[in-house]
């Protein structure tokens, strides 16, 4: 298996499943090695991305060993492959639960939770987001004065009943989207009654959401009282209403997100008014937050901030995201970070993407009009893919990169000319760039 000949290892091990079912017919009991044998038979078809028999592979190995934590991952990492979304977190519940109750700890479910969560959530299915429904209350025109929503004693004391899912769908009409509303929130938001599921300010419903819950901002504006919202659980934040009508007003020099964890931010508003960037996303390869549906608007150009930083090996995913206003570039990645973008813009930016060090991007269909610095600049090292994007602004990028560009989806990419002189920034950090060729 580990030289990569997955084919024969495939027949090798369908030769000893059937010699094992011989012997366990000949001695009338199962063998005790029958559900490790189908359990890594599917690892091989999971290798060549043969997402069906692995499935029926991992099923068998669970049903001959439901002890066998790998049986249960492979099973839920097959459902993810053929986007079964819903019974492959059902299949990764049932690994964990497993994994609670012995010592090992060599199988970890929770990044695969995510995993599923997150590819879920890129394709409209919520499976990741069935925990139970927190509401948070606009702050209206206390906002401004940097306060939380008013107090309300019958939502915010100790015996506050909880929400069922149709009186949140009520509250307003954009809230109607029953995709994000499974049976299991509707249950426990039903059968909860001592449980507090109405909260002042985003952070404060943050800090008391759990791995799987659903965050509901309730249409206006919302304060980001002056602090950062970590993010570091599993965790969906929406607002209701069309796009717009749900604002986050942060006005601090902190970012208005850190993100830690796989989570999902949508159909959100952020005015950033500070000299931060309004999204941090900092992490190993198991960070990947999923942005839909967002504006972030950065409200003071002479802060010279971006829209979004990525940080370490995270990845960042914007989908139908338009990045506005801000001083410096829109996204800056740094390290091996990775930022997929597809159907957005940059607009009214003073940069666009930028790449530093060993990141590396994906465009697709994205839109950037930006100002008097570089539309994409790319630092030694640094990777970029392009597909069907209009570029209006100067490039910055050594040879390689450039043809690599050309070479692919060269077609269907339109890159115009700067309206203005490019001009570097005031930049402090770390970073030294070094210049390379310049394409405008």
């Amino acid at each position: 298996m580990r030289s990569g000949r997955f084919q024969e290892a495939i027949a090798h091990y369908s030769a000893q499943i059937h010699d094992a079912k011989r012997q366990a017919d000949d001695l009338q009991q199962l063998h005790p090695h029958l559900g490790l044998l189908y359990c890594n038979r599917a690892l091989a078809h999971l290798k060549l991305k043969q997402f069906f028999p692995a499935m029926l592979d991992a099923k068998l190995a669970v049903e001959k060993d439901p002890k066998l934590l790998k049986a249960h991952h492979r099973l839920a990492q097959a459902q993810l492959g053929l986007e079964r979304f819903k019974a492959a977190l059902q299949s990764a519940q049932a690994g964990q639960c497993l994994l609670n109750m012995k010592a090992d700890r060599t199988t970890d479910f929770t990044i695969l939770m995510d995993q599923i969560a997150m590819a879920g959530a890129l394709k409209a299915d919520y499976a990741g987001f069935d925990g139970r429904i927190l509401q948070v209350r606009s702050a209206g025109e206390d906002a401004w004065l940097g306060k939380p929503a008013p107090e309300d004693p019958t939502l915010d004391g100790p015996s506050t009943h909880s929400a069922s899912p149709l009186q949140i769908e009520n509250s307003h009409p954009d809230c109607k989207n029953t995709q994000l509303f499974s049976k299991t929130a509707a249950s426990q938001a039903l059968t909860t009654g001592s449980q507090r599921t109405s909260y002042r300010s985003i952070k404060e419903a943050v800090e008391a959401a759990h791995d799987g819950d659903h965050i509901i901002l309730q249409p206006g504006i919302h304060n980001g009282m002056g602090e950062t919202i970590n993010i570091a659980k599993r965790i969906l934040i929406r607002g209701c209403g069309s796009l717009g009508e749900t604002t986050i007003d942060q006005r601090a020099n902190c970012p208005t997100f850190r993100i830690t964890r796989s989570a999902v931010i949508m159909n959100l508003m952020i005015d950033m008014t500070g000299f931060r960037e309004a999204v941090l996303v900092t992490g190993t390869h198991k960070v990947g937050p999923v942005i839909r549906n967002c504006t972030i608007r950065c409200q003071l150009k002479k802060n010279r901030e971006e829209c979004i930083v990525g940080m370490s090996s995270s990845s960042i995913t914007l989908n139908n995201c338009c990045l506005q206003s801000s001083g410096g570039p829109a996204v800056d990645m740094i390290g091996t970070s990775v930022l997929r973008m597809s159907y957005g813009s940059v607009q009214d930016c003073v940069g666009g993407i930028w790449l530093w060090e060993q990141s590396s991007c994906a465009l697709d269909r994205v839109h950037l009009h930006v100002g008097s610095s570089y539309a994409i600049l790319i630092d030694k090292s640094c990777k970029v893919q392009m597909k069907g994007c209009c570029i209006n602004g100067s490039l910055h990028m050594d040879d390689e990169a450039w043809q690599s560009v050309q070479q692919k989806n060269a077609d269907s990419n339109t890159f115009m000319a700067a309206k203005a002189t490019v001009y570097w920034p005031f930049e402090e950090g770390p970073f030294v760039y070094e210049a390379n060729m310049l394409t405008a």
